[in-house]
């Protein structure tokens, strides 16, 4: 309990899912995605298809190395995770 008897909110529990309206908008970290990444994850994830392992082979068809849609969402889901816990440690504290 604090000063005015209250349990403050636990730091890095982020939002409820109904605390989050339609349309809201969050200002992120920013990231460059780079090859290493690309990398890393398709070996830790076992996403060894030759679409993502073959640089060259995937490049002329889309015009650009292609990225699972596994390694994008989970870095949505870090930046979304890290931007709520920022929010509620400053709302905490001021």
């Amino acid at each position: 309990m604090n000063d005015y008897g209250k349990t403050p909110p636990l730091l890095g529990q982020g939002f409820h899912f109904r605390d989050l309206q339609v349309g809201q908008q969050f200002q992120t970290f920013r990231r460059t995605v780079t090859e290493t990444d690309l990398v890393n994850f398709i070996s830790v994830t076992g996403m060894l298809e030759m679409i993502f392992i073959d640089a060259e082979g995937a490049s002329g068809a889309i015009g650009g190395r292609p990225v699972p849609g596994a390694l994008t969402y989970t870095l949505i889901e870090g930046f979304i995770l890290q931007t709520m816990i920022r929010a509620l440690a400053w709302r905490c504290w001021n």
